[in-house]
């Protein structure tokens, strides 16, 4: 049967065949929802089984073993007994001072782009809105300052 011959036998149904095939659709389509909504509760429930066996495997296995693993006496004898280069606190305070530099002119622009949206959105809703007074990076105005 074509397409053609199909949409027309759809058109010349009579009501009531239309709305039984609407109600099997209907039911289909509630019966696969239901299933997808179990599994979908199903799943965190699962993983908490898998983790828990996960768990089991992980003491079953060091279970009347005698392990002697002292990682505070590694890191002291290997790492801390060593002397560290000088340049060393140099190198992390010079990385630290950078990272906040840069993590700071960071979060001004971002601020700034999110000042842009929210000063749009309340126009939206209020017009009659006025403004704190903060720039849009978030610093207070040079005006409002204490001299």
């Amino acid at each position: 049967m074509t397409d053609s011959e199909q949409s027309s036998k759809q058109v010349n149904q009579p009501e009531s065949e239309k709305s039984t095939e609407d109600g099997l659709l209907d039911k289909k389509f509630l019966f696969r929802f239901k299933v997808l909504e179990s599994f979908d509760r199903f799943v965190p429930y699962a993983a908490y089984v898998v983790i828990a066996y996960w768990m089991y495997l992980s003491i079953d296995s060091l279970a009347g073993k005698t392990t002697d693993v002292d990682i505070f006496n590694f890191i002291k004898i290997e790492v801390l007994s060593k002397p560290l280069p000088w340049w060393l606190s140099w190198a992390l305070t010079i990385a630290f001072a950078l990272w906040a530099v840069i993590e700071k002119a960071l979060r001004k622009r971002k601020t700034k782009q999110l000042t842009e949206r929210i000063r749009y959105l309340e126009s939206q809703l209020d017009s009659q809105r006025t403004s704190s007074g903060l720039l849009p990076t978030g610093d207070t105005n040079p005006s409002d300052e204490r001299r």
